[in-house]
Parts: structure tokens; C-alpha cells; sequence
């Protein structure tokens, strides 16, 4: 889901979703870092995907 928000320019709602990704217990893999780290660069949210990355 993060990946078809992040290719078709909606890059700020594949991010919002990262969080709920965590409160469902689910852990996230290598796979979804790189779409979140792609959305929050395409969306212009440099210092949230750098918040993720730390």
C-alpha cells in the first residue's frame, strides 16, 4: 500500500501509514524502510524520513 502511494505522487499519505504499520504490531522489514525513505523523499520530507532513519 505504501509502495502504490509513494509511485502514483501521493508520498505524505504512504508515510502517515508507516506509524499505523507499528501500532498493528507489525514489524517493519529493509523492503518497507526503502518505500518510506522513497515516499519521504518524493513528498519532500527529508527531516521525517531522517526521524525514521535515527
Amino acid at each position: 500500500m505504501m509502495q502504490g502511494y509513494s509511485f502514483h505522487g501521493h508520498g505524505a499519505k504512504a508515510a502517515e501509514l508507516f506509524p499505523r504499520l507499528l501500532l498493528e504490531g507489525l514489524t517493519p522489514d529493509d523492503v518497507t524502510f526503502t518505500v518510506l525513505f522513497a515516499a519521504c523523499n518524493y513528498a519532500g520530507l527529508i527531516d521525517e524520513g531522517r526521524r525514521y532513519f535515527t
